[in-house]
């Protein structure tokens, strides 16, 4: 991974050496499956070909065999003897002749007719009325269907015993009944040569005939017999299909195979050839390309070895110069190794290093100059430093006497609530934005009964304790951040409640009679009560952008105006001057 890092040479070879496997790669991959494509389309066309010409040959050479046979059958020299072996009234001796003037036309015929092996002629059911045989043996012919043979014109048949022959019915035009049935047993060597010659087909190619029930017609030596379960080629001819196939043979070898049904001969035909030897070309040829590709790309890799030595050479010497540079030696300088574009690079690194000389000496007495502004700035920047922090401090007391201000312009200064000018403002806003929302607005006016009395009795610094606990007592009754207690004036206080109707402005002045109760101030001058009350007149209001706020404060003020005249330590609502509550 270092080397990787640190070495351009390295890199170079690496760069064109993957680029060369890359193409490498793509071209043989490209060239394979092209390739392959067209030797499979050639493969299949020409076993197609193969087939064709296969099919065509069996065709006419069992044509050719039937009509040999429909001749022969026909002869009246084997009619006539034919007849007497029908006879059942025939003597001994009309049946020994009978029988060797058939035994000598039908050993003339075999001389004659390589393709024949030997003829029979049977009668129902299945006796045997003639044959060319030796021995007359009823397990050749025991599989044959009687019924089937006398139906049939030509057939081709096959069976264990009796691999291939054909059977036509014998008639007489003056006898009524049927004669019997002749059965001609074909050559298997001359079938052989035909089915089974693989020319054309290489060393692995391979020619099948099956009869229905999937069996080898003839039996070949190399090919005694076929898979007991049956191939995709054999299942195709077996139902009657044409079509191609790759698949495995009864060998399990991968082959490709044609396979088709011959109607005129009641055969499967299937011509195999094994894939090894159908794409050994198509790996030769693509191994002979890979091996040229290599060969011509560790040749290009020699070449790019090379050059990286010759592109890296200059650069190393480039760099070692820096590198002295960097250590401050100037007076080093970079020899130019070539005339080309790496050249050009050094004579201009040594003009830069000449003009680093220059820039260098320069630099030194702006060092100079500049280290004495910096201690001019040094001081100067301390004096900004202490003005800052005058500065801070000042605008810290001037914040500090703001707050003060409007602590003192806001808040009252005996009970520490908001005051009658914050309750002003406070009740203009709260009636703009009620208006706007249309909501209600509800007052409550607060006075503290015989509070003259209480300051004549008990001296105004108790009066001035006991304002103090009673705006205490009502701020606790507030839960609300938006509703304001205020003190309006005197003994008089009022409680701004935005958002509320004339219920809950009620269920408020009641808290707040409460809690004025429970602080149990004594006041034994009063006539009211022997403790310290409150009177509290209410009024709910929406407001209206064409009303005044004064409005409101009027309604709450006649509240609390009856509530006084009512006898005090109660609470009166402008809309519904009923007593609330009375103690």
């Amino acid at each position: 991974m270092k080397i990787w890092q640190t070495s351009l040479k390295f890199r170079l070879v690496s760069y064109f050496s993957v680029l060369c496997l890359v193409m490498t790669l793509m071209a043989g991959t490209l060239t394979f499956f092209g390739l392959r494509k067209v030797i499979t389309e050639n493969a299949v066309e020409h076993l197609e070909r193969i087939t064709d010409l296969k099919e065509d040959a069996l065709n006419l050479w069992l044509e050719n065999q039937r009509q040999a046979i429909a001749q022969l059958s026909q002869f009246p020299t084997i009619l006539t003897p034919l007849t007497t072996l029908n006879n059942p009234l025939a003597t001994p001796g009309e049946l020994q002749s009978a029988q060797e003037q058939l035994q000598a036309i039908f050993t003339l015929s075999l001389a004659g007719n390589y393709a024949l092996e030997n003829i029979t002629i049977i009668h129902p059911p299945n006796q045997v009325l003639f044959s060319t045989l030796t021995s007359h043996s009823p397990q050749r012919l025991d599989l044959l269907d009687w019924t089937d043979l006398a139906e049939s014109r030509f057939d081709l048949n096959s069976s264990p015993s009796s691999p291939l022959f054909l059977t036509v019915p014998l008639t007489a035009a003056e006898e009524p009944y049927s004669l019997g049935t002749l059965v001609a047993h074909l050559n298997p060597v001359i079938f052989q040569r035909i089915a089974n010659n693989p020319t054309g087909l290489g060393k692995t190619g391979r020619i099948y005939l099956l009869n229905g029930q999937g069996e080898l017609i003839p039996q070949l030596p190399r090919e005694t017999m076929l898979h007991p379960n049956h191939n995709q080629g054999i299942e195709g001819a077996l139902n009657h299909r044409t079509g191609v196939g790759w698949y495995r043979n009864s060998q399990s070898v991968p082959v490709i195979g044609v396979y088709r049904w011959l109607k005129e001969s009641h055969l499967g035909l299937l011509v195999e050839m094994e894939q090894a030897e159908l794409f050994r070309p198509v790996d030769q040829l693509v191994w002979q390309l890979v091996s040229a590709e290599l060969l011509g790309s560790i040749l290009l890799l020699v070449g790019v070895y090379w050059l990286a030595c010759r592109i890296t050479q200059p650069i190393l010497a480039i760099a070692y110069s820096a590198s002295q540079i960097a250590d401050g030696n100037l007076s080093v300088k970079t020899p130019p190794v070539s005339d080309d574009e790496l050249g050009i690079l050094a004579q201009a690194f040594n003009r830069m290093t000449k003009h680093l000389c220059i820039l260098y000496a320069s630099l030194n007495e702006q060092i100079v100059r500049l280290r004495c502004t910096e201690t001019s700035l040094r001081e100067t920047c301390q004096q900004l430093q202490q003005e800052v922090a005058e500065r801070h401090k000042a605008e810290i007391a001037l914040a500090q006497a703001n707050q003060h201000l409007y602590q003192l312009a806001t808040l009252d200064g005996l009970t520490q609530i908001a005051n009658r000018r914050q309750f002003d403002e406070t009740l203009q806003q709260e009636w703009k934005r009620m208006a706007r929302e249309r909501l209600p607005l509800s007052l409550i006016m607060i006075d503290v009964d015989e509070f003259k009395r209480y300051n004549d009795y008990y001296g105004h610094l108790m009066g001035d304790d006991c304002l103090q606990k009673i705006a205490q007592g009502i701020q606790q009754v507030l839960k609300r951040s938006g509703d304001l207690v205020a003190r309006y004036g005197g003994e008089e206080f009022a409680v701004l409640l935005p958002h509320t109707d004339t219920t809950g402005a009620l269920r408020l002045a009641h808290l707040i009679q409460e809690a004025v109760r429970g602080l149990q101030l004594t006041h034994a001058t009063s006539p009211v009560q022997s403790h310290v009350t409150v009177s509290l007149g209410l009024a709910t209001v929406i407001p209206h952008p064409e009303q005044a706020a004064t409005d409101l404060i009027e309604q709450a003020d006649q509240a609390l105006f009856q509530a006084k005249r009512n006898g005090r330590n109660c609470v009166r609502s402008g809309s519904a001057l009923s007593v609330i509550a009375r103690y």
